[in-house]
């Protein structure tokens, strides 16, 4: 075959193919001997008709299945000769027999993109020192206390810090409503009916709950509140909002004792006198874990920022579809209303788009590194990584039968292996300095 490639700078190529006569020829006799084998004519036991009857008869489908194989055999010559990694067909244009009696054409292709890697050696992470403290077991344990809080009403005193106030209120910029103004606002920041609110600050908005103090239950008041001039919501950035704010209830907070009742109740400990000890290892396991992923994250981010190339536009239109759909679904399940996203529209396409194009330019380098580290998956781990599958969808005896006769998923699994791998390769090998935390990290609750 007479094979030329021409590669633009899109991801994109396009492969010239000219079958010669020969080879048409014989792929046409092997066609007709097909048809000829196995046709039904009227008066003729099967394989007896003529051969020139049945080309007649069957000359289109003969004509179409030549070109389809033809083009397969000239697309799959063309890919192996020129070492192209071709991601996805785009289109055959202009197959056609010539009078001499070869067949041409050419198809268009998306092929992976050629960049060079830097040195993967000594890549620099940075992780703050941190530790866990008293302090933060003191925070992590009232945590827990707080989510298990009653919160009584408090008659015949005013809001004090520390309270649970229950209000009503409305916002109003120059006297209009914020929801004429800004109407893609978050609908908390417009306006609400038996509102629960923290009385500490910071909450809710800066200043808010400190302007509530000495409110009594009934009575109304005025916050005037300069929103930041980066402010979320561009339409009022910078502005000033009032609330009018209405005292329905006043709330106190009841922390439960820390007793063995209560330690069985967070389901870390049996006893009181070992919940300490059980949520310091909670948050260690945490703070370990979280300093793996940012360690990760580094890692990624430092490849996706050394390492320039484009990436095929017409799969990162796909996979940005596929990333709002996924954001919107999170959103919907976070019960974020209809319209609010609609509203929002825009910065979920960006949003997709971004993390689309660096999740797909990331997959690319890791797939080279692995190539050239010659990384690869054992069956030992394809087991483990089939049975953790299987765990985290709840897969039966029947899906994972199917799963190991689906080639797509099989595929799937064995990439999550070899990029974990090449991560964990590139982690071992890389320089991690410990720098001061810029801030004390608060602790968390552990989950219970």
């Amino acid at each position: 075959m007479n094979i030329t490639v021409e590669k633009f700078p899109d991801c994109k190529a396009a492969i010239r193919v000219e079958v010669p006569r020969e080879r048409v020829e014989s792929q046409r006799t092997a066609i007709t001997k097909f048809y000829h084998k196995g046709a039904s004519i009227p008066g003729f036991r099967p394989g007896k008709a003529p051969a020139a009857m049945i080309v007649r008869r069957y000359a289109k489908q003969i004509e179409q299945e030549l070109r389809d194989r033809l083009t397969a055999e000239g697309y799959q010559a063309g890919s192996k000769q020129e070492g192209l990694e071709i991601l996805a067909p785009l289109d055959v244009k202009d197959p056609q027999f010539t009078e001499e009696g070869t067949f041409t054409f050419t198809v268009e292709v998306i092929v992976a993109p050629t960049f060079e890697l830097p040195e993967l050696k000594g890549i620099p992470i940075k992780l703050p020192k941190l530790s866990i403290t008293e302090e933060n077991l003191d925070q992590a344990i009232l945590n827990l206390r707080e989510r298990q809080a009653n919160y009584p009403a408090v008659e015949g005193r005013a809001l004090q810090l520390g309270d649970v106030a229950v209000i009503d209120y409305n916002a109003f910029i120059d006297g209009k409503p914020v929801r004429e103004l800004a109407p893609s606002a978050p609908e908390r920041l417009q306006e609400s009916v038996d509102y629960w609110i923290m009385v500490k600050e910071p909450n809710f908005l800066p200043g808010f709950s400190d302007a509530l103090v000495g409110l009594e239950a009934g009575g109304t008041r005025q916050v005037v509140l300069t929103l930041a001039a980066d402010f979320p919501v561009k339409e009022i950035a910078g502005m000033d909002v009032t609330y009018e704010v209405t005292l329905k209830e006043v709330r106190e907070q009841e922390l439960p004792l820390i007793d063995d009742e209560f330690a069985r109740s967070t389901r870390l400990a049996d006893e009181a006198s070992q919940l300490r000890e059980a949520v310091r290892s909670t948050l260690e396991r945490e703070l370990t874990q979280k300093m793996e992923q940012s360690k990760r994250e580094q890692l990624l981010q430092y490849l996706n920022d050394q390492i320039v190339f484009p990436v095929p536009q017409e799969l990162l239109g796909q996979a940005t579809q596929q990333r709002a759909r996924e954001l919107v679904q999170a959103n919907q399940e976070r019960g974020v209303p209809e319209e609010e996203i609609l509203q929002n529209r825009e910065q979920i396409i960006g949003a997709a788009h971004h993390q689309a194009e660096f999740d797909m330019k990331v997959r690319f380098i890791l797939q080279k590194i692995a190539q050239k580290e010659q990384v690869a998956a054992t069956s030992d781990e394809m087991q483990r990584e089939l049975m953790s599958h299987a765990m985290r969808t709840k897969a039966t005896r029947a899906q994972i039968q199917k799963l190991l006769k689906s080639q797509e998923t099989i595929d799937r699994l064995r990439e999550n292996v070899i990029t974990r791998k090449t991560v964990e390769l590139l982690l071992a090998q890389a320089v991690i300095e410990e720098v001061e935390a810029e801030a004390e990290a608060e602790a968390e609750a552990p989950a219970v």
